[in-house]
């Protein structure tokens, strides 16, 4: 087969019939550019093994340790504040192992509790209900500007404690720094990335020395207090941590609103049952997380040699995993080009898997279930408007442009 190149004409549009010829005629496909080569996992089985198997790894020193002795960029204590955006998102538990990303996910697990989640459910509606107000008044809107964005970077700015004054600069930070993350990039795009950076950095370097003189019930105050056996975050895990959530957290679930919503659109059949049934509203999100994955692509390297499939993978070699290719593999979820909401079971892995399993993917599950259900209860006729969408360009993250969508 020709290499796999997200550069193809046309990818966004034939995503998932790409995906479809990979996965049938070559699953484990290796591609020698970019340079020095890579690995693309298309079928669910190598892809599910590749996420929990701890010999796949992130960080370049849990394949060569050598290398650490002798200096190395990978992660160790970035400048303070962090002069690019990667010096900062190294510090990531998503991008860390074990034993550094075991004693972080430990630390934050005291602080991320269900009830934390569990608490906002309430608070979640009456947020999705403001945002629907003026739109509704005025019969229409773009549905990812003006409820699917700015839906998680309220929560997540109430979670961390922010001042409403300040909430709408988070916005303007994730949206730089997730560009970052993606396969294109230029010089601009990680000079924009690597500003936020430092402004997000000084930002919540105050809020933290503020919370500190005075700690209250939100998840920052949490996560400084969690403490074990001694053990606590510093002061740069902090806000590092701090930045994590807002980007990872809320990235996704502006992505999982829009698919979701735009997949719904496109299958009549399956909005009329949600709307008819929204106590379907949590297997519906785990259906949509299936059909049109937010998060499209994770990497990991190898850290010796294993075999995969037919193929070996060798040591240090890069393992890009397809995510929403395996999403759609028949061999776990029949006719998996139909959506199906009443779907028995689905197999999806949209939260990754492993170690390295979203840490706020209830978060993101309940602000996707509360946030479609109140869209489709206030506005019965909700229906597309203009030409079909389009979908912004990146391999990693998949979400719309723009949704315009009539209410009335």
């Amino acid at each position: 087969m020709e290499p796999f190149s997200p550069s193809t004409p046309g990818y966004q549009e034939r995503l998932y019939e790409i995906y479809r010829e990979y996965r049938e005629r070559d699953p484990v496909h290796w591609c020698p550019q970019p340079d020095p080569g890579v690995w693309y996992v298309f079928n669910y089985a190598d892809a599910s093994f590749v996420l929990k198997d701890p010999r796949f790894v992130h960080e370049y020193t849990s394949v060569y340790p050598e290398s650490a002795a002798q200096g190395s960029d990978q992660p160790g204590a970035p400048p303070d504040p962090p002069a690019t955006f990667w010096q900062m998102a190294s510090q990531w538990m998503l991008f860390r192992d074990p034993p550094d990303h075991t004693r972080l996910r430990r630390l934050v697990n005291k602080a991320f509790v269900p009830r934390v989640v569990e608490g906002l459910s309430g608070r979640i509606e009456e947020i999705a209900r403001e945002l629907l107000r003026p739109a509704l008044q005025e019969g229409g809107m773009d549905l990812i500007t003006e409820y699917a964005f700015p839906l998680p970077v309220i929560v997540i700015a109430e979670l961390l404690g922010v001042p409403a004054a300040d909430r709408w600069k988070f916005r303007a930070w994730s949206g730089a720094m997730v560009a970052a993350m993606d396969e294109y990039i230029d010089e601009a795009v990680a000079e924009r990335a690597s500003a936020a950076t430092g402004e997000i950095w000084e930002y919540l370097k105050h809020i933290i020395r503020e919370r500190r003189r005075d700690l209250g019930d939100d998840l920052l105050s949490a996560l400084i207090r969690a403490r074990d056996s001694g053990d606590r975050l510093s002061e740069q895990e902090l806000v590092a941590m701090a930045v994590l959530l807002l980007v990872a957290g809320h990235e996704t679930t502006v992505n999982l609103i829009g698919n979701g919503t735009y997949a719904l659109l496109q299958h009549p059949d399956q909005l009329a049952l949600l709307r008819r049934e929204p106590q379907r509203a949590p297997h519906a999100v785990e259906e949509l997380l299936r059909y049109d994955a937010p998060v499209q692509m994770t990497s990991r390297l190898a850290a010796v040699d294993v075999p995969l499939g037919e193929k070996l993978i060798r040591r240090g070699q890069q393992v890009r995993v397809m995510i929403g290719a395996a999403n759609r593999d028949p061999q776990v979820n029949p006719f998996p080009d139909r959506l199906d909401i009443a779907r028995e079971a689905v197999h999806h892995l949209g939260f990754g898997g492993g170690i390295h399993y979203c840490l706020g993917a209830p978060l993101a599950r309940r602000e996707a279930q509360i946030a479609l259900t109140t869209l489709l209860e206030q506005a019965p006729r909700l229906r597309l408007q203009g030409e079909a969408p389009q979908y912004r360009r990146g391999v990693v993250f998949r979400g719309l442009q723009s949704l315009p969508v009539a209410l009335a």
